[in-house]
């Protein structure tokens, strides 16, 4: 099943505005057509919190799919003028996740800082 089919199923409940439902029917909307894939559930559901501007902690393995989640999280900080933070636990994966967030954002608006060098650091990635 692809991810419309999933977000179709989910019972609307037109009473409750605020329902899981509908928060993961508008992170749909808003985030799927960011990427080039369909978007997980638990994708969805970690970006309908985002929206509503709650904490997201993500623990998957390898290969799940957690940048999603975090690129996810900084498309909303730029959309609502506000810097982001992008860690990653190897320099190595640091420098490939520069690349990868300026071809995505943009080249002027994502920085790196790491121990030995500081690109950009005042940028809003």
């Amino acid at each position: 099943t692809n991810n419309r089919e999933i977000v179709d199923a989910i019972p609307s409940n037109e009473n409750d505005e605020d329902s899981d439902s509908d928060a993961i029917r508008q992170a749909y909307k808003y985030l799927q057509p960011h990427f080039p894939f369909p978007l997980d559930p638990w994708q969805l559901s970690a970006g309908a919190s985002l929206l509503a501007s709650h904490n997201v902690i993500v623990c998957a393995p390898t290969g799940a799919g957690k940048t999603v989640v975090g690129e996810m999280a900084l498309r909303i900080a730029i959309e609502n003028n506000t810097k982001a933070i992008y860690t990653t636990p190897l320099k190595a994966l640091s420098n490939q996740k520069f690349g990868e967030m300026r071809k995505i954002f943009g080249v002027d608006r994502v920085g790196l800082s790491t121990g030995d060098i500081s690109i950009r650091r005042g940028a809003d990635i």
